[in-house]
């Protein structure tokens, strides 16, 4: 399966939120083209989930993982952490936390974009 941005929208082309899932960042990092995401969006948000899948690389990753902290640290990337985790824990398995995040806060209505892989 190629690996591919879908966007998902909720409500209008006008929301300026939107919440990320792992994939996409390491692609957009890998590539040089993180600030991608603020040409196209206002507020990025990353569930706790996601942060931990980006920063629980290996040495290799070690840019990456700074990058990512650095942008979190300067507040481009605003980390979320999931209200009701019980919700999210009996689903896992189906799909990874991160996904599971990812899903949960846009189906709370809170964010205009969900960015899936």
């Amino acid at each position: 399966m190629n690996s591919q941005l879908l966007i998902y929208q909720r409500n209008n082309m006008k929301s300026e939120k939107v919440i990320c899932n792992t994939s996409p960042i390491i692609g957009l990092l890998s590539i040089g083209r993180l600030s991608l995401l603020w040409e196209l969006f206002d507020e990025i948000i990353l569930p706790d989930a996601v942060f931990r899948e980006l920063c629980a690389g290996s040495s290799v990753h070690q840019k990456g993982i700074i990058e990512i902290m650095e942008y979190v640290s300067k507040g481009y990337l605003k980390i979320y952490k999931v209200k009701n985790a019980a919700v999210v824990k009996s689903m896992y398995g189906k799909l990874h936390f991160g996904e599971l995040e990812v899903i949960h806060k846009h189906m709370s209505r809170r964010t205009g974009f969900c960015i899936l892989q």
